[in-house]
């Protein structure tokens, strides 16, 4: 309630009321990385201000990849890897606004070589080098099972060791 009273002692008075919103903010701390030419997907996020909100990148998405203008999905497929800093920007239903700079990593595809490799023998030293390219080094090899008397370094990439058992022993070769 206010009241004003001038000079001579006349007054009015009215009665108001306001109501204060939590502050319109973007949400989303960060964004999940990508790998090129794989299927991309991740919700932006905000709170306060009034639903519904309307996303947009004044900047533009990276190559490949969308934002979804009524529901804040920003999704695709990337086709192009690096490191992107996105403006993000938020608008409410009454016009107000608040963007927010975010980070987008799009990772190189990681390929491993070679493709075969060779045969070995029980009891015979073997080693085998993998090689992992794309992506950001240093890489990490993890192999689903070892050969009885084989060993992946998981630093270096080398399978080694003597064979034991004679048979067909399938696994496979991770790197990340």
């Amino acid at each position: 309630t206010v009241r004003v009273q001038d000079a001579f002692g006349a007054s009015a008075i009215r009665s108001f009321s306001v109501t204060i919103a939590p502050a319109f903010t973007i949400t989303t701390q960060t964004l999940p990385a990508g790998t090129l030419g794989l299927l991309y997907e991740t919700v932006l996020s905000a709170t306060g201000g009034t639903a519904p909100y309307y996303w947009s990148i004044p900047g533009g998405a990276p190559s490949g990849l969308q934002l979804n203008q009524f529901s804040g999905v920003l999704n695709g497929v990337p086709a192009q890897s690096g490191t992107f800093t996105l403006l993000v920007t938020a608008t409410d239903s009454l016009g107000q606004q608040t963007t927010k700079q975010l980070t987008l990593i799009v990772n190189q595809t990681i390929t491993i070589t070679p493709l075969t490799i060779p045969n070995g023998s029980v009891g015979t030293p073997y080693t085998q080098t993998f090689s992992a390219t794309g992506g950001l080094a240093p890489f990490v090899y993890i192999i689903s099972v070892n050969p009885p008397g084989l060993t992946l370094n998981s630093a270096t990439g080398v399978l080694s060791g003597i064979p034991t058992q004679t048979g067909v022993f399938e696994f496979t070769v991770r790197a990340s």
